[in-house]
């Protein structure tokens, strides 16, 4: 135990200069956008972050949309920004312009930020259960059976409705509206983890990270059976089924596609297994564990039989989540426990040996 510890000590230390430096620069960088946002001490609450001013530097001769993008420090997304151009929030030089307009030395631009629109869901006290929180991310749990965000008809009682409720007044404008930003989603039939960002600052930070790979997430899920071996890599493409297009399956023409698994044990007919994503395909693990020959307990969509024990879903729980915040650069580590319904499966089923 004490090597394995050792190993993991030199791990961090070998990688995590180069990312708490990239951290604290993006920190560096929001605290000198808000002071730009802010403007004089004048301003009052109501009116910050509504007026930025930049003057073009030398080798920042380049698109007015790409100019902004580099030069808010992330806090707006370049589409976002392309649509206060649009609609003539940003001058150069005292005149509107087009986003695809290049930018000389020395020209001023101008970008009047109008208050962000405030989301037509409402908020529903909904209880959530919070594992990380600070003025910038927040790390919860979400149930099985419940929607991400609202959906189609079901406008209430999703994941969004509830962050809605908890956050209260400590969010602020995501690409232009008052919103909890969700930076990656579950399927209505997992449990889990998700992370959501406040504000655009670390919304963009957080998908840099899923971008560039550098979170660990990880599943517990019981799969039919029990897999030959104890670690596996399924690496096989994903594409979408040509005659039932809300699924997926493997297929050459697909996307390449890679999930690990180690196997924990294994109780009477299904084996708890966890898993670790190498890409993000949707409903990979599903079709994976199904291209294998053991889908996911409950997952008839993808070939396994009926579980009442989980009625809401499938027996998949996202169970474990690790990154570097993107403002602050402390290391987020946060699990979440098998939620009751796997459990109860569990102890339903003879251990065996």
């Amino acid at each position: 135990m004490k090597r394995r510890s050792k190993k993991r000590h030199k791990e961090s230390e070998r990688y995590a200069p180069s990312q708490l430096d990239m951290a604290r620069e993006r920190a560096e960088q929001y605290q000198e956008l808000r002071q730009e946002m802010v403007g004089s001490e004048d301003n009052d609450k109501e009116s910050a972050f509504d007026f930025l001013s930049f003057t073009v530097r030398d080798g920042e001769e380049v698109r007015l949309d790409r100019f902004l993008a580099e030069r808010s420090g992330g806090a707006y997304s370049r589409e976002y920004l392309k649509e206060l151009i649009n609609e003539g929030h940003v001058t150069v030089d005292g005149a509107q312009e087009k986003p695809s307009r290049k930018l000389l030395y020395g020209q001023v631009v101008e970008v009047t930020v109008p208050p962000p629109a405030e989301m037509e869901v409402l908020a529903e006290d909904i209880p959530l259960k919070v594992y990380f929180e600070d003025e910038h991310l927040l790390v919860a749990f979400k149930p099985r059976g419940m929607l991400t965000h609202p959906l189609g008809r079901q406008q209430s009682g999703t994941f969004v409705n509830a962050l809605l409720h908890h956050c209260g007044d400590s969010l602020s404008g995501i690409a232009g509206t008052m919103r909890p930003g969700i930076v990656h989603r579950l399927d209505r039939v997992t449990s889990g983890l998700l992370v959501v960002a406040k504000h655009s600052q670390a919304h963009y930070g957080m998908q840099e990270l899923f971008r560039s790979r550098q979170i660990e997430k990880r599943y517990l899920a019981i799969v039919e059976g029990r897999p030959a071996d104890i670690r596996g890599l399924v690496d096989a493409p994903i594409g979408r089924h040509p005659a039932e297009r809300n699924t997926f399956r493997v297929h050459l023409d697909g996307r390449p596609s890679q999930t690990s698994y180690r196997r924990f044990r294994t109780y009477g007919r299904a084996t708890l297994i966890e898993l670790f994503l190498h890409t993000g395909r949707t409903h990979q693990i599903r079709v994976h564990m199904r291209f294998i020959g053991h889908p996911v307990v409950g997952d008839t969509t993808y070939g396994a039989r009926p579980e009442e024990s989980i009625p809401q879903g499938i027996a998949l729980h996202a169970w474990r989540l690790r990154f570097t915040h993107p403002i602050t650069g402390e290391e987020v580590h946060c699990r979440a426990p098998l939620p009751d319904d796997m459990v109860n499966f569990l102890r339903n089923e003879p251990l065996n040996e």
